[in-house]
């Protein structure tokens, strides 16, 4: 179980990194001038998911609070990798080729972990 919450610390820690690089905010005022106003996202607009939509998914707890991982069938070429931390939502389409590439590499994983797993 130690293992899963440094995982998860370090995933958020990935994903609050990968949020600044998206939207640094207001770290330079001459950009300021340059980006086109911005406006709210309409909350009819979100599409809300429910555990039953997804082909699976896996939700941890801590200190820092909740995060999930969910996969999500996009189409019959691609399938969504879906993250919801603490209610903020990041999303990432895979093709086939790139979903078999992940499996090929979990496999791997457990192959060499030599521990059977069970569902």
């Amino acid at each position: 179980m130690r293992l899963l919450s440094l995982w998860v610390s370090r995933f958020r820690r990935t994903l609050r990194a990968a949020r600044i690089a998206v939207d640094p905010g207001e770290d330079d005022p001459a950009a300021d001038e340059t980006r086109p106003p911005q406006s709210t996202p309409d909350p009819a607009a979100r599409v809300v998911l429910a555990h039953d939509d997804l082909l699976w998914f896996k939700t941890s707890e801590d200190a820092e609070g909740r995060i999930t991982l969910g996969l999500l069938a996009c189409s019959p070429t691609s399938i969504g990798v879906l993250v919801d931390d603490n209610g903020e939502s990041l999303g990432l389409r895979l093709s086939r080729a790139e979903a078999q590439d992940l499996h090929r590499s979990l496999v791997t994983w457990l192959a060499h972990t030599g521990r059977a797993v069970t569902t």
